[in-house]
């Protein structure tokens, strides 16, 4: 995973980043199936009753970072969307946690009827798929996630609810038909267990004077794939286990007005390693998260990650409080969600970690939201 760093003086807010420019032909198609080029990542032409239609590319025009194609049944009443993206935060989980949370939030009278982790391409285990019932007060859907080389694969399909057997056949054939034809391989589900349980925050976090290092640290730590690695590799060329940064048990308290959830993680469920995180707020169901890991005893990095890029906020000297998170991201706290770094994440794999130096004073990021 190249990673290139540069240095900048003091700005408001970092310049923008030049990606290089997206492979031509983001979608390849043959007689029976549709290649994603750049993750070598194929799907049928046909699921169930839909048929390709179209591809598009969402945030992100020409870079490759956020595309998708969609499927139509002949009468256009039933459909299907992938999406591909690559988030500064790549997790199967909170991909489908957001995305749940959204679909609650659009559908007042939503019937959950469940989520479990499945089978993909033939692999048992790599996806988590959820179905309802009642969404937007009419539709039965289907949601599905996995991930794989910084990848998040997301499948929708939805329907008129006395057609739930082609919506649920539609994800089937999805999810049983998608290939991984190249040197990336979908990593195992990571659910996340979510519970209304309390974290004991002592107060209010101290934010620490910038330093180059742990603005380096902080800026490797999110270019690092948050569900670990085995470690292993060619004989002479072994690599340590690296644990997962993103545990699977975690604590909810919701933000007031925004109504976000703030995700601490359980107390004695953490992973235990350097750059475990202690802290989410999930901001959209698009990759949006903010993020706190422990870098070590006592300092605490605070990341916001998007499509394509990571922002390293501040430094702490212990956990941020709710009420200090919410002040961050509706842009209050402007020297706390100050950019001290920026970590581009292209679609070829590479990685800019841009450093800004510090500054003397506060400056304006404006609002996160």
């Amino acid at each position: 995973m190249p990673v290139a760093v540069a240095v900048q003086a003091p700005a408001q807010a970092p310049a923008a980043h030049q990606p290089p420019p997206a492979p031509p032909g983001l979608w390849q198609q043959s007689a029976d199936r549709i290649t994603f080029t750049t993750a070598h990542l194929s799907f049928p032409l046909t699921a169930a009753a839909t048929r390709f239609v179209t591809t598009f590319e969402a945030s992100h025009p020409g870079e490759g970072l956020d595309t998708g194609i969609q499927f139509e049944s002949a009468d256009r009443q039933v459909f299907a969307t992938v999406y591909v993206y690559r988030p500064g935060l790549p997790h199967s989980g909170l991909s489908a946690f957001a995305t749940d949370w959204v679909i609650h939030i659009q559908s007042p009278n939503l019937r959950p009827l469940g989520m479990h982790v499945v089978s993909a391409g033939g692999h048992e285990g790599i996806a988590i798929r959820a179905d309802y019932g009642g969404f937007r007060d009419g539709l039965a859907t289907s949601a599905a996630f996995l991930e794989g080389g910084g990848w998040i694969v997301k499948l929708r399909a939805s329907g008129p609810e006395p057609r739930r057997a082609e919506v649920d056949a539609a994800m089937s054939a999805l999810l049983d038909g998608l290939r991984f034809e190249g040197t990336i391989q979908a990593r195992p589900a990571a659910p996340v267990i979510v519970d209304d349980c309390e974290v004991q925050i002592s107060g209010r976090a101290r934010l620490l004077p910038d330093d180059m290092g742990h603005l380096m640290l902080g800026g490797m730590v999110s270019v690092l794939d948050p569900g670990g690695d085995a470690g292993g590799g060619s004989a002479g060329d072994r690599s340590e286990p690296l644990a997962a940064r993103i545990g699977p048990h975690w604590c909810r308290s919701q933000l007031a007005p925004s109504g976000r959830f703030v995700l601490r993680a359980a107390p004695g469920r953490t992973p235990g390693a350097s750059g475990a995180s202690v802290m989410l707020v999930p901001i959209n169901d698009a990759g949006t998260i903010a993020e706190l890991t422990e870098s070590e005893p006592h300092r605490f990095v605070l990341m916001y990650h998007e499509i394509g890029r990571t922002d390293v906020l501040g430094t702490y000297d212990a956990p941020l409080t709710d009420a200090q998170i919410a002040d961050i991201l509706s842009g209050t706290d402007q020297d706390g969600g100050r950019f001290r770094a920026l970590i581009a994440h292209h679609a070829n794999g590479n990685n800019d970690v841009q450093l800004m130096m510090p500054t003397t004073g506060p400056s304006s990021s404006g609002s996160r939201q």
